[in-house]
């Protein structure tokens, strides 16, 4: 079983198992952990959430006959998996089986250090349990070829199992050196030594000088996230330090480095995105009127640098972020934002540059300048003869059509022009000329296919229209068609009985003022890749779609040679979608600009009978 596997499946019991405090136990995880801390994930008490997590949708597939052959095979999978090659060692059975209060899961990155995962359980009332399960684990992991020793520390006895050499083993990224300890009914598990033993001192009464609790990032996060949950059970706390954890990661595994520029991640560094230092927040589960209420924080204090400085998200009344009429109920999702979307382009130039310029500034604005000045360019002012003419409103929908396959994902967007402001001859002279570009019909309006190259090979990368008050942009042009044309009477989103069920819940639930709406068809949304896995073709799920890209982290592809790609759990035992989408509801987040950052607030529904 691949490392990728372990840490996908891990993140997924996080995400869907939480709870909330129990009197008198061991001292929290984010007490014991130190600031180096890059994701953490904590379940304050393990067994009661089984309760609250049968209850909701999910909850409720799992025990469905219809998915049982899929669990069972599920099993035999995994028992038939190499188990030394789980970074943490532990099973979901495993933990399920001693935990009595939290399980607490992350990564530590220490300066000088090499980046480790940790798991640590409350065993309270099951510590011999505990050490009879990791003694035989122990020995599996020895007849894989580790070696087995002890150490002492702060009168704890540490198993330390150290992997086989890196000419013994074909991944190295998949063998790591294995620390345990059972101490004050708390078992740890890590992956380094150094942490082990920061975590045993921790535990016996020397917490490290920079607790993760006292972490300012984790403390905002942690106070804003819960500030609205006063008086109801916090069932799951996550933090993450996005670019922290990113870079660990890349140490940990050097194939997460693209090996072709631009990087992405110095690129977001150079321009101020580190300004965003942190993101979490606290998960309910089980409610009476919602399945799950989640709560986060990103928490990313001014002032910014260059392009950090597009994310200027102005505030409105929470109504005004409704759908559109154009927006049909067919759709999996959409999402309606207010952009400051002149401050945007005013601050996109050293994002141009730095993903094109090859090092050298300047390049946006001289390309700026030649739209306007250039004798035998357009002439366009492009700031003031189109942007300025946008409101901040944004809106993005997309929809899965049938059947199910790889490529029937589609988006569609759009941005709104103010009234009486007229962008066309612009756009017109802006994009005549242009090698990628081919002015095309569709359903009698003029609209712009845009290709990757000057070959202009087909299908296009983009479409885009003008029609009205909107400009309109599509991944593809059957998907732009079918919303010029109109949406017919009674279909429109805001009709759905879907949708009316959320902004219902936004009476409790949601942001009066905010500048970001998101609605989800939980059911549209999975069917592509839940399809795809149960038919071993996951791997074709475009990276446009978040969930099918969640799924592929869990369940990712393995490859080997010239051999095609496999996936690395073998889904067919499913039940087809039919017998899955009557668990699923649909779900609403509400985001607002706040001083230190951006604070989201949303549920998920249960399922419409």
């Amino acid at each position: 079983m691949s490392r990728s596997i372990w840490h996908g499946c891990a993140a997924l019991v996080v995400c869907l198992l939480g709870v909330g405090q129990v009197h008198g136990a061991p001292p929290t995880a984010d007490s014991l952990l130190s600031a180096a801390t890059k994701s953490y994930f904590s379940l304050p008490n393990f067994p009661a959430s089984l309760g609250r997590w049968e209850k909701t949708g999910f909850g409720k597939l799992f025990a469905d006959p219809a998915v049982k052959p899929f669990q069972d095979d599920l099993a035999r999978q995994l028992r038939e998996a190499d188990r030394t090659k789980l970074r943490l060692a532990l099973t979901l059975d495993d933990i399920r089986a001693m935990a009595g209060g939290e399980v607490a899961w992350g990564l530590v990155h220490a300066a000088d250090t090499t980046p480790a995962q940790f798991l640590l359980v409350d065993v309270t009332g099951k510590a011999d349990a505990a050490q009879t399960l990791l003694k035989s684990t122990a020995e599996k992991f020895v007849a894989g070829g580790y070696q087995s020793t002890s150490a002492e520390v702060a009168g704890v006895t540490l198993t330390v199992l150290a992997a086989p050499s890196a000419d013994a083993v074909k991944d190295k990224t998949l063998r790591t050196n294995k620390v345990w300890f059972v101490s004050k009914d708390l078992l740890c598990i890590a992956e380094s030594q150094p942490l082990a033993e920061q975590l045993a001192k921790s535990i016996t009464g020397s917490p490290p000088a920079d607790p993760l609790s006292q972490h300012a990032a984790f403390q905002a996060v942690m106070q804003r996230s819960t500030k609205d949950a006063a008086g109801a059970t916090v069932d799951l706390r996550w933090y993450v330090d996005p670019f922290g954890l990113l870079t660990a990661e890349r140490l940990v595994d050097p194939r997460l480095k693209p090996k072709k520029k631009p990087d992405s991640l110095e690129v977001y560094r150079k321009e101020g995105f580190t300004a965003i230092q942190a993101v979490g927040g606290c998960v309910q589960l089980g409610g009476d009127d919602a399945e799950v209420v989640h709560r986060t924080m990103i928490y990313a204090p001014s002032p910014y640098q260059r392009a950090m400085r597009m994310l200027k998200l102005p505030n409105v009344k929470s109504a005004e972020l409704a759908p559109p009429a154009w927006v049909a109920d067919r759709v999996a999702s959409c999402i309606v934002a207010q952009i400051d979307v002149l401050n945007a382009f005013d601050h996109y130039g050293t994002l141009f540059d730095t993903l094109y310029g090859e090092g050298d500034e300047g390049l946006w604005a001289d390309l700026i300048d030649g739209w306007a000045k250039d004798p035998k360019g357009p002439k366009v002012n492009v700031r003031d003869d189109i942007v300025a003419q946008f409101t901040n409103r944004m809106v993005q929908v997309s929809e899965s059509r049938t059947p199910v396959s790889a490529d029937n994902a589609r988006t569609v967007s759009s941005v709104e022009i103010k009234p009486g402001a007229s962008i066309e001859k612009p756009i017109d002279r802006l994009l005549d000329g242009e090698p990628t570009v081919k002015v095309t019909e569709l359903s009698g309006k003029r609209a712009y296919a845009v290709y990757q190259d000057e070959r202009q090979k087909p299908p296009p990368a983009s479409i885009m229209a003008v029609v009205g008050s909107q400009i309109y942009s599509a991944s593809h042009a059957d998907a732009l068609e079918s919303f010029l044309a109109g949406t017919p009477s009674g279909t429109a989103l805001t009709a759905d009985p879907a949708f009316q069920a959320i902004q219902q819940a936004a009476a409790k639930h949601g942001l009066a003022e905010a500048c970001l709406f998101i609605f989800s068809n939980s059911a549209r949304q999975l069917q592509t890749p839940y399809e795809l896995f149960r038919t071993g073709k996951l791997h074709e799920v475009e990276d446009s779609s978040l969930a099918g890209t969640l799924l592929k982290r869990i369940v990712p592809t393995e490859a080997k040679d010239d051999a095609p790609a496999v996936q690395s759990l073998d889904g067919s035992k499913l039940p087809a979608f039919e017998a899955v989408q009557k668990f699923l509801g649909p779900s609403g987040t509400w985001g607002a600009s706040e001083e230190q950052g951006w604070y989201l607030q949303g549920v998920l529904l249960a399922p419409r009978p």
